[in-house]
Formats: structure tokens, sequence, C-alpha cells
């Protein structure tokens, strides 16, 4: 009897325990400290609206839908990198259209435009030299890609970017500041600025 009685104390107890320790129905999961998608090193909505998988019964950020077979493939790799890798906030330099001018003049900047070449040809600045998101990123880590683009673009000038709408042009910050360039990436899109009287091509 004594036997019976001690076994249903046990097993009441381990019942008990499971229920303090199991989370709430109603309870809002505990977001990971993640800012941004560690393969991209992209800011979140940089690259499209970003998205969130539960892992763990935790919420993970990640910034697209192209991070989350990667993520899901191996995300203690990730989950570990973002910790001790906290990427920098890219943000659109507050210079004014103003200055972007007046440098351009002067010569002491260069305007480089990051959209597509289907696009170029639609039209372009007279300013802009182009140098494709797609191209920055298909080459991303490329040693020689670098050594040609350095011959392309100063080190020792201000680089302003500008795309369509402001968005590609903090995808491409990053990446060419990781070859030492000094990247001002523009909000103004190129219907903006040409608004503001930056000469179009002809």
């Amino acid at each position: 009897m004594k036997k019976n009685t001690l076994f249903l104390e046990t097993t009441l107890i381990a019942l008990f325990a499971l229920v303090l320790a199991s989370p709430a129905k109603d309870a809002k999961p505990k977001s990971y400290p993640l800012k941004v998608y560690i393969v991209s090193g992209a800011k979140l909505e940089s690259m499209g609206k970003s998205v969130t998988i539960v892992h763990k019964g935790q919420d993970v950020k990640l910034c697209c839908k192209a991070g989350i077979k990667k993520f899901t493939k191996d995300p203690k790799k990730y989950l570990v990198k973002l910790a001790a890798e906290p990427a920098q906030r890219i943000e659109h330099t507050k210079d004014s259209l103003e200055v972007v001018k007046a440098r351009l003049t002067k010569g002491t900047a260069v305007l480089v435009d990051v959209r597509e070449p289907f696009e170029w040809n639609d039209g372009h600045l007279k300013a802009a030299t182009l140098v494709p998101l797609s191209d920055l990123r298909e080459a991303k880590g490329d040693a020689d890609f670098a050594k040609k683009l350095a011959k392309k673009l100063p080190h020792n000038k201000v680089i302003y970017l500008h795309c369509r709408s402001g968005g590609r042009v903090l995808a491409a910050t990053p990446i060419l500041r990781a070859m030492k360039f000094d990247v001002r990436p523009l909000k103004a899109g190129y219907s903006i600025l040409v608004k503001a009287g930056f000469e179009k091509a002809k």
C-alpha cells in the first residue's frame, strides 16, 4: 500500500512539473536577438518583406523568403554567427541632394547606378556609372572582380549610390564597403533625381 502511495505521489509531482515547464498556449514566444539574416548580411526589409519563422518555440526573423531554406538547414550555425557578429545597420546618407550635386561638380564624388542594364538602357543619369547589384552579389568576395572595380571606381572619392527607389542601394552598400570604398547610399531614386535637376543622359 505504501509503495502504491509513494508511486502515485511521485507520478503526480512529475506531472505537475511538466505542466509548469510547458509554455502557456497564449504565451507569446520569445524572439531571438537577431537583427539581420547573416548569410547575406542584409538589413531587414532591404531585400523585400522580412519573414518570421518559429524555431524551437521562438520567433526568428529573416530578411526574406530566400533565407528560410539556408537557415533551417543549419540553424545553429547562423544563430551562433549572428550572436557573435551583429551586422552594422545600413542607412541612407544624410547628405542633401544639393551637397551631392556640388561634390559631383567639384569632382570629389562619383555617382553609381546599381540598377540592372535593362533599366539603365531605358534611361540613366549622365554623371552615373553602371555597377549592377546583381554583379556585386555574384562577385562578392571575388578578389579579381574587386581589382577590376578599383580601376572603374576611385577609392579616394565619395561613392554615391542610387537605384530606382532607394532599396537596392542598401544591399549594395556593405558589399562595396567591404572593398574599402567610401559608400553613401541615396534614398532618392532615379526619377526623383531627374526631377531634382540631375542631368539625364541623351
